[in-house]
């Protein structure tokens, strides 16, 4: 259902809407809550982007998605992974 045939959730007032965002899975607005003023994020997906001092700091190329990239901070060297091993671009 779209957002724009939804009603805003309110606050016991019935007049002030609260801070909210609009959930696709459940076709509705759903209050944001927060833990002393601090909200809560969710991320998913997966890092395709590593950094580290060295080359040595690298993880092993079957351990992250095909096509991650790894650069080694100190000295700018990038790598790719191809799944099976680190490629140097």
């Amino acid at each position: 259902m779209s957002y724009r045939t939804r009603k805003l959730k309110t606050d016991a007032t019935g007049k002030t809407p609260v801070p909210q965002a609009f959930s696709d899975k459940d076709g509705d607005f759903e209050a944001i809550k927060s833990i002393d003023g601090a909200m809560t994020v969710n991320l998913t997906g997966n890092s395709m982007e590593f950094y580290g001092a060295t080359v040595d700091q690298r993880p092993a190329a079957n351990e992250v998605p095909v096509g991650a990239c790894y650069m080694a901070v100190n000295t700018q060297d990038v790598w790719q992974s191809n799944g099976f091993q680190w490629i140097e671009v």
